[in-house]
């Protein structure tokens, strides 16, 4: 699974609101944590805004503000009771620092608002959570964190495990990973998939009933043959539902049922790289879910042979 948490901060209320997951996590999983912050100026002429450029004169007031914070927020996770935070202050290319605080040592759960100081048109996904979802070798944890004043942190505690599946080795891969949460935190997990009994986008439309009940039945079949294993690997509960109509939204709908949900899924999928990758589902799952979501770059197979 992961050995620690890098948790990414920018002193602002919205990255903050990732703080209570960590510690919830940190807790239950007995997992050190790293709190990371990149201190950069942010240049007035810099186009690319996941660029930050260091300001002559500035930086060492801002290195010392944001080492400051770490500080302060350290000794209140300890406060909390997590056993054991670090502080790790950095500067260049805000993805790239928070990927490589994540790459040196044991392997990490990253997490991360999809806002930060920049405010909601700059630092969201499609900036700098997009770039490491995209990019990470480590999983990602995403909490999309609320812009209004005063907005409430999502639900700390994690009670389910929502899984989207899609037939695909792809998407299996995230299965591991989830097994070894869902014991870990002791907590029941669902598989899903959504059917494609009719895709229009697509071509498709099943000839007659029998087509579309043969593609339910051969999905299901799918869901509860990972059930089994998961079940198997010690998971107290597996669950398995077959849904219907836009993937995204069936996804999002179903877990916004239960509160304390957590999705997991990985960017790629049957359709592949080009289909189901971020700009995609996992995408509109990402931008939208309520739930925080945990997501694992999936590797094709020249990526684990070459």
């Amino acid at each position: 699974m992961f050995s620690r948490i890098v948790l990414s901060l920018d002193g602002s209320d919205i990255s903050e609101q990732a703080i209570p997951i960590t510690i919830s996590l940190a807790k239950a999983l007995s997992l050190p944590v790293t709190l990371v912050e990149v201190a950069n100026k942010r240049s007035s002429s810099a186009i690319d805004p996941t660029r930050l450029l260091p300001v002559p004169g500035i930086q060492k007031n801002l290195e010392g503000e944001a080492a400051n914070y770490l500080a302060e927020t350290a000794n209140s996770f300890r406060d909390q009771g997590v056993q054991s935070v670090r502080e790790a202050l950095r500067s260049g290319d805000v993805a790239g620092e928070i990927m490589k605080e994540a790459d040196e040592g044991e392997s990490a759960l990253i997490v991360m608002a999809t806002h930060g100081r920049a405010g909601v048109s700059r630092w969201t996904l499609g900036s700098v959570c997009d770039r490491i979802i995209r990019h990470s070798e480590s999983p990602v944890l995403a909490i999309r964190a609320h812009s209004e004043e005063g907005a409430e942190s999502p639900p700390s505690d994690v009670t389910r495990l929502v899984v989207p599946l899609d037939g695909s080795e792809l998407g299996e891969q995230i299965l591991p990973v989830v097994t070894d949460l869902a014991r870990s935190l002791n907590v029941p997990v669902a598989l899903i998939q959504v059917g494609e009994v009719a895709d229009l986008n697509k071509g498709y439309w099943p000839d007659d009933a029998d087509d579309a009940r043969k593609l339910d039945e051969d999905a299901k079949a799918y869901l509860e043959h990972q059930a089994a294993r998961l079940s198997a690997l010690g998971v107290i509960s597996v669950e398995v539902v077959m849904l219907h109509g836009d993937k995204a939204d069936k996804i999002l709908s179903f877990a916004a049922e239960k509160t304390g949900t957590l999705l997991a899924m990985t960017t790629h999928g049957r359709s592949g790289v080009a289909r189901w990758a971020l700009g995609g589902v996992a995408d509109r799952v990402i931008r939208h879910s309520e739930c925080p979501t945990l997501v694992i770059r999936a590797k094709i197979a020249e990526e684990k042979h070459g």
